[in-house]
């Protein structure tokens, strides 16, 4: 086991990991360690608020700067990379604007649409998180690239740290759902900070001397398929994780979004932890050897397929045996619920945290279309599960059971047609 720990540090896909992993898992700590105190400070209507407001951000972002931020890693040289960055940006600013102004005029019937209407009072500050949100997406296309790790490890540190502090703050001022949403605009803004100033202090000359509007409008030609198929894929991918909080929300009110966000929250911490480390780690080898080694590539994603069902199977057995009273014992009795919610959760976090790294070579081999038609599936999926709840007026627990169920088949699928898409690659 020893010399296996150690050939596998040597690795430099392993040190990369391990870099992301301790500044996740560190700014998770913090999480872990706060949660605690948060649940006791904020009643579940206002964490229900939050999540709904989580929500929202996450949907609206994925439209951010159409996903020409992820040509940034896979550009043939750093030029190009950085006029697909400043593309990127410009393209973040105009459309934020537009929803600054749809959201001023029109604010009420679009949170009408979401079931959202009680953050009415909260509108302007979604334009902020999607702002912040969108930002950090970009501003992390260019840490892959660049492979900086150890400074996006410190920047999750420090994004987590700000988060947390900011919320315990604000519940002591008995804001509740404000303070939770103004602590999630700190953090965000927090680690953008620390990202822009990493970028700027290596790369404002090559910016201002190799940035040049026929080389941005040359670049978004060539990676047009980012916007044609990425940004639907992404916004039906969104979909499909987000609508079941606004379902929730107008079926069974946001006391039960309180609940279940918070065990979707806790349950989902390994794949925040580990997975998405991996997956972006990932996401930057395969930048590189997608069409140049497509053999290795489809190796490397064995490999880690096989240490993700290892890693993944220890939380899930934990939080299906234990889920309910852990929950009572960390975060409060009046959080019991939650943790049976968690239970169920745990199988659906478990699928997408052992498939969801791979899924990446849609991206890298530019594959997009095929992404596109499984989130059309995914979402259809999730609309009918809810209905057929609606329709038969089944119980919350019901209804989150066959929602896991369905969406554990479509990330098996998923991983399916992406390890199709790579052996495809290799017979080419």
């Amino acid at each position: 086991m020893l010399g296996y720990l150690k050939r596998l540090f040597k690795e430099e896909f392993a040190k990369n990991v391990l870099y992301l992993v301790s500044g996740t898992a560190i700014g998770q700590l913090i999480s872990i360690l706060a949660y605690p105190l948060i649940t006791r400070l904020y009643d579940p209507e206002a964490f229900g608020l939050y999540v709904i407001f989580n929500s929202l951000i996450g949907f609206f972002s994925v439209v951010g700067a159409l996903k020409y931020e992820y040509a940034i890693p896979i550009a043939e040289n750093t030029s190009k990379a950085l006029n697909l960055l400043v593309v990127s940006l410009f393209i973040l600013v105009g459309l934020n604007l537009i929803l600054l102004i749809a959201l001023h005029f029109f604010g009420d019937t679009i949170l009408g649409w979401f079931d959202a209407t009680e953050l009415g009072g909260h509108k302007y500050f979604i334009v902020l998180g999607v702002l912040f949100t969108s930002l950090y997406s970009i501003l992390n296309q260019w840490v892959f690239r660049t492979k900086s790790f150890k400074k996006l490890s410190v920047t999750r540190v420090y994004r987590g740290l700000s988060l947390n502090i900011s919320q315990i703050v604000f519940g002591y001022l008995n804001l509740q759902s404000l303070g939770l949403i103004l602590g999630k605009l700190i953090g965000e803004f927090s680690g953008n900070s620390l990202l822009t100033k990493e970028l700027f202090s290596k790369g404002r000359k090559s910016i201002s001397e190799g940035v040049k509007y026929s080389e941005m409008k040359k670049l978004m030609r060539r990676y047009r398929k980012f916007p044609i198929f990425s940004v639907p894929t992404q916004v039906l991918n969104k979909l499909g994780l987000e609508l079941p909080v606004f379902f929730i929300a107008s079926m069974f009110g946001s006391d039960v979004v309180g609940l279940y966000g918070l065990a979707h929250t806790i349950v989902s911490l390994p794949m925040f932890l580990i997975g998405s480390a991996v997956g972006d780690v990932y996401y930057a080898d395969a930048a590189s050897l997608g069409k140049t080694n497509p053999e290795e590539l489809k190796r490397k994603s064995a490999k880690i397929l096989k240490r993700m069902i290892l890693i993944g199977l220890i939380p899930l057995v934990i939080l299906v045996l234990f889920g309910p009273v852990l929950f009572q014992w960390v975060f409060g009795k009046e959080w019991f619920e939650s943790g049976s919610y968690a239970r169920i959760l745990a199988v659906l976090v478990f699928f997408r945290f052992v498939f969801s790294p791979l899924v990446r070579v849609f991206d890298v081999l530019e594959k997009q279309h095929i992404a596109l038609w499984l989130d059309i599936m995914r979402v259809i999926l999730v609309v009918s599960t809810f209905l057929l709840v609606d329709f038969l007026n089944l119980s919350s627990y019901t209804a989150i059971t066959i929602y896991v169920v369905n969406m554990s088949f479509v990330y098996l699928v998923t991983f399916i047609a992406a390890n199709k898409v790579v052996s495809n690659q290799f017979r080419h």
